[in-house]
């Protein structure tokens, strides 16, 4: 029998139901660390969701500079 892990961290749209997928997510891993993508967050959608516990945000389209330092300061988190 395989043994899995659960995943330590992941991406997680604004346009697509964010806060209930993000609130879903954090009640099955409380420790699950969730970057935010989007092209298009308003200001208080991105303030909900880091309140509700998302660790950052990477706006579209990515530059791969942001997504590696976004993904950088989520494993280095402790």
């Amino acid at each position: 029998m395989q043994s899995h892990e659960n995943p330590c961290w992941g991406f997680i749209d604004l346009g697509i139901h964010h806060s209930s997928n993000l609130r879903e997510l954090l009640k099955i891993d409380p420790k699950l660390r969730v970057v935010m993508v989007s092209g298009c967050a308003s200001a208080s959608a991105l303030d909900d969701t880091m309140k509700l516990g998302a660790s950052g945000f990477v706006h579209k389209p990515y530059d791969l500079g942001a997504l590696l330092s976004a993904i950088r300061r989520v494993l280095d988190s402790p």
